[in-house]
């Protein structure tokens, strides 16, 4: 998508900051709301926790948050390219539940889990 909205990253594929995508996308009311709760660090792109809102989203990515009491699992389908009405910020995104996410990710994405240190393993004898 190009426009001023998208960003042309080096692989060729377009992409877009978070906080533009979520104000776009109506999730937020304001663009400095949503880079608020960005930085809190309240939301999860494909599994892994982010809090700069400058990260770049693409579409088939798998957006994690709780906004008003509720677990969102959003996936990208289109970047924005302005704030549009409620109808067309729905089309910018695909609701999906805990099983399809779960049962559609197979294992995938899962660097961000693997850069994490392992738990330690507890020693039944020490206690």
């Amino acid at each position: 998508m190009t426009g001023p909205g998208a960003t042309d990253t080096p692989f060729g594929n377009f992409a877009q900051r978070i906080d533009k995508w979520l104000w776009y996308s109506r999730f937020f009311k304001s663009r400095s709301a949503a880079a608020r709760f960005i930085q809190s660090g309240k939301i999860r792109v494909n599994r892994c926790a982010v809090s700069k809102t400058s990260h770049l989203l693409k579409t088939g990515d798998i957006l994690t948050f709780v906004l008003n009491d509720s677990v969102r699992v959003v996936q990208v389908i289109n970047l924005g390219v302005r704030r549009g009405p409620p109808p067309v910020a729905r089309m910018l995104y695909q609701d999906l539940d805990r099983n399809t996410v779960m049962g559609g990710q197979g294992g995938q994405n899962l660097s961000c889990l693997e850069r994490r240190a392992p738990a330690a393993a507890s020693n039944p004898a020490a206690r």
